[in-house]
């Protein structure tokens, strides 16, 4: 398997998205964004704390881009 881990926008070296206040709906649209110019299909995703409300948004939006999912540390 190859594991991808990318940073979200503004975090690590990445360059933020250019919304003053970014939401988790503007995160989850950058990780399907990255997930499509990356040629991705369906990938197994796994997510922790904000990551893993990140990920129940993309799953929301484009729950076929999703193999499986593992979620963690996330708030209800």
């Amino acid at each position: 398997y190859t594991c991808i881990a990318p940073d979200l926008p503004g975090f690590g070296q990445s360059q933020p998205l250019g919304i003053a206040e970014p939401d988790i709906g503007d995160f989850a649209g950058a990780i399907l964004a990255f997930y499509a110019a990356a040629g991705l299909g369906q990938v197994a995703a796994y997510g922790f704390h904000s990551g893993a409300i990140i990920l129940m948004h993309c799953l929301a939006r484009e729950p076929e881009r999703f193999r499986v999912m593992a979620l963690g540390g996330h708030a209800t």
